[in-house]
């Protein structure tokens, strides 16, 4: 105890415990979603979606993190950009957990970024690129499996998170009849690419 109430230590604990509360939620939440996930007995609730929004949103989440760890984190979506149709709510789990590892794995005043475009083919194709330390090829089929975490791939506190949040980014792609690609170079940094396949395009009419 630290006396009457008022002392600055009581916040502390407070801010402390509702942390790690929040994280053992994140963690055990991942955990059933991967479970339900993968025979598929996941439902997409598919809404309408404008994806600058969602990605705003998502951005305004992360920026205190994102602040902590002195890391800058921008965004850039392309304005003639048509309409998504996909899972709300699994949209903004894709997008937070890879703007989370973004910066988790990216050293102080390294840089994150968001943007979102239509290829070629008119998939749309949003990228999470970081200037971090990077994922060496051999760790590239381990950080899609469930758990799977490189112990020398993170920086600031070392075995952070429950090693679910890739797995289960590339499942919810799955579903979404879309893909998880991954660019990345070590020690340069890595580009998380999701790409939605053309029919889930929606004009803007």
């Amino acid at each position: 105890m630290f006396g009457p109430l008022g002392n600055e230590k009581y916040s502390d604990y407070v801010e402390n415990i509702s942390a790690a509360g929040g994280h053992l939620l994140g963690i055990l939440s991942d955990i059933l979603d991967v479970s339900t996930v993968e025979p598929r007995e996941l439902d997409i609730e598919d809404s309408e979606i404008d994806i600058a929004a969602a990605i705003k949103e998502c951005k305004i989440m992360m920026l205190e993190r994102a602040d902590i760890a002195k890391v800058s984190l921008a965004s850039l979506v392309a304005g003639d950009l048509p309409r998504l149709r996909a899972d709300r709510r699994r949209l903004r789990q894709i997008l937070l957990n890879l703007l989370s590892n973004a910066v988790k794995f990216s050293h102080e005043k390294g840089k994150v970024s968001i943007t979102a475009e239509t290829d070629a083919a008119g998939a749309i194709v949003i990228r999470v690129a970081d200037t971090g330390i990077g994922i060496a090829p051999e760790n590239m089929e381990k950080i899609l499996q469930p758990f799977g975490q490189v112990k020398e791939a993170y920086v600031g506190k070392p075995g952070e998170g429950s090693g679910l949040g890739l797995s289960l980014v590339n499942s919810l792609m799955d579903l979404h009849g879309g893909t998880l690609d991954i660019d990345s170079t070590p020690g340069e940094g890595t580009t998380m690419n999701i790409i939605f396949p053309p029919e889930r395009m929606l004009s803007n009419a």
